[in-house]
């Protein structure tokens, strides 16, 4: 009802049609960019909601990228940056939400093995003794390493830096070096490590390798008995030379005339 200042009135009605309104599905939890390492799946919960409707169609435009249950799946093909678009519907509208992906083929470096050259390692080295080190070195990841320094220690003394130009992705190199065993009698641990310089490597790298050996003096009566042994042999071959020669250069056999 509506008056006026003159006391004067006015009623009346009129009917109003509220039409139900759908709202478009939402997604949740999405980030703007993703880095992601070539050759690993990636998952990323993300929440999709519609207050109208739970028969959402789900669709991505990547077919390396999937939404399973709530989680953003992702194992992308080639390296480089790329654009997902995920897009969510309920029949009536949609909503797409983008993702710049970022995929990064970066080496994962470890240290295979460390083969000593010319000495056991597993038995007693002489004090100071130079050992012959090669080490087998593997990339297993998706890009190249360049520029790796490797370095080789002795009881936490540094006696050599090797810098390695390339290690090629999915492949092994080899790399050497030498380190003096200690001048003192005990245990002692050669250390190599590898230093990838300013390029990301994969946090599965094994940039470290340790490996353990023993110093000791030879043994005095195991030096006479190998001067021994070495005297005797000597002599012997000494006789064997003479005892050639004198049969090399002595008196023919006398022969019996023919009759």
């Amino acid at each position: 009802m509506i008056k006026d200042s003159a006391g004067n009135s006015w009623s009346g009605s009129f009917v109003v049609d509220v039409e139900e309104v759908s709202d478009p599905p939402s997604v949740i939890g999405a980030p703007s960019t993703i880095t992601i390492e070539l050759g690993e799946i990636s998952s990323m919960p993300i929440q999709i909601y519609d207050p109208d409707s739970d028969q959402l169609s789900i669709t991505t435009s990547r077919s390396w990228a999937s939404v399973q249950d709530g989680i953003l799946l992702m194992e992308p093909l080639l390296a480089g940056p790329s654009q997902l678009i995920i897009t969510v519907g309920d029949g009536l509208h949609f909503t797409e939400v983008e993702i710049e992906i970022i995929v990064r083929a970066m080496p994962e470096l470890s240290i295979f093995s460390v083969i000593s050259v010319g000495h056991d390692l597993a038995r007693n080295l002489e004090p100071g003794v130079l050992i012959d080190l090669a080490i087998i070195i593997e990339n297993r990841g998706q890009g190249p390493a360049f520029d790796a320094d490797m370095s080789c220690s002795a009881n936490g003394v540094l006696y050599a830096t090797t810098k390695i130009p390339l290690i090629p992705a999915q492949s092994p190199i080899e790399a050497y070096c030498t380190v003096p065993a200690p001048v003192e009698e005990g245990l002692f641990t050669i250390t190599i490590e590898l230093d990838s310089k300013e390029q990301i490597v994969s946090e599965n790298s094994q940039m470290t390798f340790e490996t353990a050996s023993n110093v000791k003096e030879p043994n005095d009566e195991s030096m006479l008995e190998l001067s021994e042994s070495s005297i005797i042999f000597s002599l012997l071959a000494a006789f064997i030379i003479l005892v050639s020669i004198a049969l090399f250069f002595g008196p023919n056999s006398i022969r019996k005339p023919f009759e």
